[in-house]
């Protein structure tokens, strides 16, 4: 993340406004949304007070699961109990959670502060609007917006193509989690390019 240089040369990271967006529909039982919730849990670990988070959750439709707020310790507990009690169930709608996520990041720029989304998805959308163009269009909204969408894939079924396509759209980066080990490379990487 863009940052400026103290005189030492050591770089400062900007404050960070971070939406995640996760699918809890019901293709993610099992081990997959346990990776999902792991990898969460990781993310808002490396969160710093500076920074902001909101958690975006979607199965037929899409819901503000944790709204935008400043990280405090309490906050992060309340928020990795938010995600240890997400559940599956239902369709996957993921333009609806596309929408939502990309709705929070532009209904609440700040100057001086660099936002971010993240899709953590089997990327297995059967409702809503499932075309290949309809999603990338939303993706591009990100890059429209000045800010990145990247995209994080779980579960060996797993859409590579349309993850990819989306990140490649939002400007950000495509990851897949194969073992929890992969979250601390992948959350370090993030929050070092912009």
């Amino acid at each position: 993340i863009r940052g400026s240089a103290d005189a030492a040369g050591v770089v400062e990271r900007m404050p960070t406004d971070l939406v995640v967006v996760l699918v809890q529909s019901g293709s993610m039982a099992g081990e997959k949304i346990e990776h999902a919730r792991a990898a969460i849990r990781q993310l808002i670990a490396t969160l710093d007070a500076e920074d902001r988070f909101a958690l975006v959750s979607y199965s037929v439709r899409a819901q503000r699961t944790i709204r935008l707020s400043q990280v405090t310790d309490s906050e992060r507990d309340s928020w990795r109990s938010v995600v240890d009690g997400i559940s599956t169930g239902g369709g996957t709608n993921l333009s609806s959670g596309l929408e939502l996520g990309l709705g929070i990041v532009d209904g609440s720029r700040l100057g001086g502060r660099i936002p971010r989304l993240i899709l953590i998805s089997d990327g297995l959308a059967n409702q809503g609007d499932v075309s290949l163009s309809g999603l990338r269009t939303r993706a591009r909204r990100a890059a429209m917006g000045e800010y990145t969408l990247t995209t994080i894939g779980v579960g060996s079924d797993f859409d590579e193509q349309l993850l990819a396509t989306l990140a490649d759209a939002g400007t950000g980066n495509y990851y897949y989690i194969q073992r929890a080990s992969d979250l601390a490379k992948i959350f370090s990487d993030e929050f070092e390019t912009a």
